[in-house]
């Protein structure tokens, strides 16, 4: 069995940076050895200069598909993925048509499987009804449950509390990781429709029509439900100094299944931003203020949030254009704008790379129960590999993207830490620019036996 030697980077996993040589065998990690030292008969990548990082895990990215091709597939997704670090990905199920059953996860499964650059995993979609089905989704594939308390279709909501207790339960029983999106639906009518009868139609009436106190007063339910379920649940998209406030005091008091995300863009833009970008600025939590991007890093930091999840979102470039911008569609394309983001925070004195390794690779792996076959660099892990120069500094450009969006919020921004070279199981798939292996080499990443 033929061997791979990373040579001369900077290996940074486990919590730690080290210069060694990375060596692969059989699509896992061998081991590492001091820099230099010979492996007769390997084959080598030369990294000297480089940063050697784990494959990202993405626990929250859209890869649309189905009647959505035309915003993102599974194809193009994957591709972004490969580019932007990413070697695991799950796919959210608020598609079209939705992946809310088991027949649907099959369905969704067989569709994947043939055009995936990179490992994937499916969430299904919780409805209030998905309780008597959860051991099944797991069966058929559910590596999360998705349960959505806002910005729903009215069948996917779940707005009363014992509907959310009855699926934190099942979820326990079937040991099924539960994501909750947890702002409080009744107030986002009650301001936008404030906002609307004024006839304001613009960014800063939709910033007026989420205010903190949306995501404040959902947080306070849910994690008052986790701590009587104590299943795995991870509260997605926290935006808010106050949100960070209550988390803290979740933890603190005793809440050991509870885990925390955030997303790229609410540790970068700004609400000034927001109205700087118009129509290309609106995402769901919306921007926040510069207190809250002070007080997400340090939750990152302390371990209040636990994780990154990009909440790659892919909407057609045409699709931002109308004129009533209440219809404008959010999200923003993330999977390749990540990494650089984070790498230019590394060169901006505001992390280091062994943290982006845990909040990018590790916390997510953990979370999603597939930890340590992903999301480390040790003996017998997948040789998932990153290969990042964090000398490089360049602007982002939307035209070599190679998501469907064709458009990023961050367009000729200037960042530092350029992908080099993607590996999944010790194959490159992305390198310098271009795929290295056909659509399929990705495979499906079923849920684990149990959740450790």
């Amino acid at each position: 069995m033929s061997r791979l030697v990373i040579r001369g980077g900077e290996i940074a996993s486990a919590g730690r940076i080290t210069r060694a040589d990375l060596i692969i065998e059989g699509g896992a990690v061998l081991g590492t050895a001091p820099a230099g030292v010979d492996v007769p008969g390997a084959q080598t990548i030369e990294a000297d200069g480089l940063i050697v990082l784990p494959g990202l895990v993405d626990v929250h990215c859209h890869l649309r598909d189905f009647r959505q091709a035309h915003k993102e597939d599974f194809t193009s997704g994957t591709a972004a993925a490969a580019a932007g670090g990413f070697t695991s990905v799950v796919a959210q199920p608020n598609t079209d048509p939705p992946m809310d059953s088991p027949e649907a996860l099959d369905s969704a499964r067989a569709t994947a499987g043939g055009r995936a650059f990179v490992d994937f995993g499916l969430a299904a979609l919780a409805a209030p009804s998905t309780a008597a089905v959860m051991t099944s989704l797991r069966e058929h594939g559910a590596l999360i449950v998705e349960v959505m308390r806002a910005d729903a279709m009215p069948d996917w909501l779940v707005r009363e509390p014992a509907a959310l207790f009855s699926l934190l339960e099942s979820a326990a029983a079937a040991a099924v990781p539960v994501a909750v999106c947890a702002s409080e639906q009744g107030l986002i009518d009650l301001f936008a429709a404030r906002a609307r009868a004024s006839g304001a139609s613009d960014v800063k009436a939709f910033l007026n029509a989420r205010p903190a106190v949306v995501e404040d007063a959902g947080i306070s339910v849910v994690l008052a439900l986790a701590r009587a379920v104590r299943s795995r649940l991870l509260v997605r998209q926290v935006t808010t100094a106050a949100a960070v406030d209550r988390l803290r005091e979740a933890k603190a008091a005793g809440a050991p299944g509870l885990w925390a995300e955030v997303n790229p863009h609410h540790l970068v833009l700004t609400d000034s931003d927001a109205e700087a970008l118009g129509p290309w600025g609106k995402v769901i939590p919306p921007l926040r203020g510069r207190d809250d991007i002070a007080a997400l890093w340090t939750a990152l930091r302390d371990g209040t949030v636990d994780l990154v999840g990009t909440d790659h979102a892919p909407h057609a470039a045409l699709e931002r254009t109308a004129t009533d911008f209440w219809s404008i569609p959010a999200g923003f394309p993330a999977l390749e704008t990540t990494l650089p983001l984070f790498a230019t925070a590394v060169a901006d004195g505001l992390t280091d790379f062994p943290s982006i390794a845990r909040w990018l690779s590790e916390a997510p792996a953990r979370f999603l129960g597939l930890y340590p076959r992903k999301g480390i660099l040790l003996p017998g892990s997948d040789a998932d590999v990153v290969l990042v120069d964090p000398h490089s500094e360049w602007p982002i450009v939307s035209a070599t993207l190679f998501t469907r969006a064709g458009w990023t919020p961050f367009e000729g921004r200037r960042v530092h830490g350029r992908v080099v070279m993607t590996l999944l199981r010790g194959v490159p798939v992305y390198r310098e620019g271009s795929m290295c292996v056909d659509p399929g080499y990705g495979r499906f990443l079923y849920p684990p036996a149990a959740l450790s």
